[in-house]
């Protein structure tokens, strides 16, 4: 937000409208806290409690990381770490010399 507003001191100038335009655009935490907020207004507003659970829902999906994602990226840091190792050894020889 401009001029350093946080998203929280805005939430009073929010409306279901403007979570939903967020939710189309894939910001599902800003629609998630909006949505939030306008249940703690409105707590018996069905559509609202409807919103908030498609967000959540959508935005866990987005986050979910698939295992075979993370194979290529584990093998890659454990190279990282045994080259390091191998690097520290290597400076620990030399200096003896």
């Amino acid at each position: 937000m401009k001029n350093g507003r946080t998203m929280s001191k805005d939430l009073n100038l929010c409306t279901k409208t403007m979570a939903d335009i967020y939710v189309r655009q894939g910001y599902f935490q800003k629609a998630i806290e909006i949505y939030r907020h306008l249940l703690q207004i409105e707590p018996h507003r069905r559509d609202i409690k409807d919103a908030l659970q498609a967000a959540e829902n959508q935005a866990m999906k987005n986050c979910a990381v698939k295992s075979d994602d993370l194979l290529p990226l584990f093998a890659e840091w454990f190279d990282l770490v045994r080259k390091y190792n191998d690097l520290q050894k290597l400076k620990r020889c030399l200096k003896k010399y």
